[in-house]
């Protein structure tokens, strides 16, 4: 029998100050289905399933996972905001759900927060100071679903990621989804072609997969 996962604790942090990023990150190109010159840029996340992994039986605890989750993207913010410097097109990073990211001065840098940042009455001030060091955020967990609860258009957000189902094909979604830039939109999850179909048909950047 597993041991419970408070019996996992001690140690903990630093073994995740010890973790190799690449063992907790993935990768995905950013493309623009459809258009003549397709966009270039890069997204990394934190894994959830390569995490929990690591964590064993502690990544039963939600919240102790998300809490290695944000350790992480903190540890990681800087390295890889050097990392992305020089980069083509958007790079998009994940963030820690407090702190601001080192000031850059090349276009094209964002960072990820899940959407249910846009309850805190702090993030707007948030997005302001990002802006003031020369990143843009983006709001992850938009789907078919919250879109009948939220109006996007009114996010304190510079880019929405948009996850990729059939159902944001129905009347609502998609009259939601035409109020909105297509440049203030990512397609993720795009696992076949009528999610590249679709992105295309809005004029939006898309990514692979989910990992």
């Amino acid at each position: 029998m597993a041991p419970p996962p408070s019996q996992g604790l001690e140690g903990l942090e630093p073994r995740l100050d010890a973790l190799p990023a690449d063992r907790i990150l993935r990768h995905r190109g950013i493309i623009r289905p459809g258009a003549a010159v397709p966009a270039r840029g890069r997204r990394l996340r934190l894994s959830r399933p390569a995490l929990a992994a690591e964590l064993g039986p502690l990544a039963e605890d939600a919240d102790l996972l998300a809490h290695a989750a944000d350790r992480l993207a903190a540890r990681l913010l800087p390295a890889l905001a050097v990392w992305a410097r020089d980069m083509p097109g958007w790079r998009l990073l994940p963030l820690p759900r407090r702190g601001l990211p080192p000031p850059s001065v090349v276009p094209g840098l964002f960072g990820v927060l899940p959407l249910a940042a846009a309850a805190d009455p702090a993030l707007a001030e948030r997005h302001r100071a990002m802006a003031a060091r020369g990143w843009g955020l983006a709001l992850e967990g938009l789907d078919a679903a919250a879109l009948a609860l939220v109006r996007p258009a009114g996010l304190p957000a510079d880019l929405l990621l948009l996850r990729w189902s059939p159902a944001l094909e129905d009347r609502a979604p998609l009259a939601a989804l035409r109020e909105m830039p297509a440049g203030r939109l990512l397609l993720t999850g795009c696992d076949g072609a009528a999610a590249l179909a679709f992105a295309a048909h809005l004029g939006v950047a898309a990514t692979g997969p989910a990992v």
